[in-house]
């Protein structure tokens, strides 16, 4: 099961990413940096069963580590390191856009992947995530975006996306979620979700 949930994830989603596999387990890939970057993947659902034609992908993660002082805190040097990690995994990746809420730790996380490609960060209300989404199609009718999220508003993505309860908010502990969401043309969506190393 894990060799073929890699073939899918080899072929179809790091197409996007244009890494090479790397290592011996079939469910770890390494991004060819020194150290390596790991990518696990987790428990990937395949919804609708997405078909060839792919007209987004959106890749969906929680802020990186913060430090713990002040109002608004940016991120610490974990979460720095893992902004420039996630922005390393994501360099191949064509991205019209970069969302994020207008948190310090979230631009800060959001901040890299925008500089490599000059690209803006639009910003969104990190309350009314059903806003983005009814937003997305008519702002990306075809292409890919980065979005910046929290610990408790990834979950109501992930449920609105899938129609369902299944996604509860994720750990305070937890930085290292990376969801890929894929939307055919005929309105199929899968939802692959991966854990990325510091």
């Amino acid at each position: 099961m894990r060799y073929i949930v890699f073939i899918l994830f080899y072929y179809s989603v790091w197409s996007f990413i244009g890494c090479d596999k790397r290592g011996d387990a079939f469910d770890n890939l390494n991004v060819g940096i020194d150290p390596p970057i790991i990518i696990e993947e987790i428990d990937s659902i395949y919804i609708h069963n997405v078909g060839d034609d792919i007209k987004n992908t959106f890749f969906l993660v929680r802020h990186a580590e913060k430090e713990f002082i002040g109002n608004d805190p940016g991120l610490d040097a974990f979460g720095l390191l893992r902004a420039e990690n996630l922005a390393v995994i994501l360099q191949e990746v064509s991205l019209e856009k970069i969302y994020s809420t207008p948190f310090n730790r979230s631009i800060e996380t959001a901040l890299p992947s925008a500089e490599l490609r000059n690209l803006g960060i639009d910003e969104y209300s990190n309350t009314d995530s059903k806003a983005l989404l009814d937003l997305l199609p008519q702002d990306i009718p075809i292409g890919n975006a980065l979005i910046i999220a929290h610990s408790y508003s990834i979950p109501e993505f992930l449920n609105q996306l899938s129609n369902s309860n299944s996604y509860q908010d994720i750990p305070s502990f937890e930085y290292d979620n990376l969801y890929i969401i894929q939307i055919d043309t005929i309105g199929g969506v899968d939802i692959l979700h991966y854990k990325y190393g510091i």
